[in-house]
Order: C-alpha cells, then sequence, then structure tokens
C-alpha cells in the first residue's frame, strides 16, 4: 500500500500547473495544504501499518517522518524544475511533514489506543 501512495502523491505533484491554479475559496482556505497533510498522513500510515506487520515499527517515527519530508522536498523541487507552471513551496513541505505525523497518530490509536479513546479491534467478533 506505501507503493500506490507513493506513485499517487508523485501523480498529482506532476500535474501542470495551468491544471492546478489556485483561485477561489480553494486558495482562500489553504486546501493545498490540507491536501499535502492528508495524502501524506495516509502515506505515512500505510509505511507504518507495512512496518507493524514486518515486526519492524519500534523506533521508526523519526526515520519514517524524515523520509517523508525528504520525499516532500525531492517532490517540491522536481516540481520546480521540471513541471511547467509550479514552483517549490517550504510550506507544503511543511504541511506533508505534519501529514506524515497525524499518520503516526492514527497508527498508534488504530492498534494501541490513544488520548483515551480504545484501539481499533480487527478481529471478527462472534
Amino acid at each position: 500500500m506505501p507503493g500506490f501512495w507513493t506513485a499517487l502523491i508523485v501523480g498529482l505533484h506532476a500535474i501542470p500547473g495551468e491544471d492546478a491554479t489556485l483561485e477561489g475559496w480553494y486558495a482562500l482556505f489553504h486546501l493545498d495544504k490540507l491536501l499535502h497533510a492528508a495524502f501524506f498522513a495516509c502515506w505515512g500510515l500505510s509505511v507504518w501499518i507495512a512496518l507493524g506487520k514486518s515486526g519492524m515499527v519500534r523506533g521508526s517515527f523519526l526515520w519514517v517522518v524524515g523520509l517523508g519530508v525528504v520525499f516532500g522536498v525531492g517532490l517540491e523541487s522536481a516540481q520546480d524544475a521540471l513541471f511547467t507552471g509550479r514552483r517549490m513551496d517550504a510550506y507544503d513541505v511543511v504541511a506533508d511533514g505534519i501529514g506524515v505525523a497525524v499518520g503516526w497518530i492514527v497508527f498508534q490509536w488504530m492498534y494501541h489506543g490513544c488520548f483515551g479513546m480504545e484501539p481499533i479491534s480487527f478481529r471478527h467478533r462472534s
């Protein structure tokens, strides 16, 4: 599943600038940053689920967030250099990092419970 989110995020970053205008309500509410955070939260969550299934999730927070930020910087740099009408935006990278951290919070809730909420039970109830 991390491969799906990686491909989707790369594909969305490759949309030409003329097709990804920031006008009207979209720009007013900075939905671009919200979308960055949401997609990177899904990416981060899928990475942690994969790590959890492989038993390698312990101690992974910093390197997965770091990888997400490096991924975001690479994509923003590529946008600036390769795609017409697109430019690098440092705030997009900040939103990417925040999104990955949100993915960690969701992962923690799903598997361990947090903020006083019970974890999700994936077992079939009979």
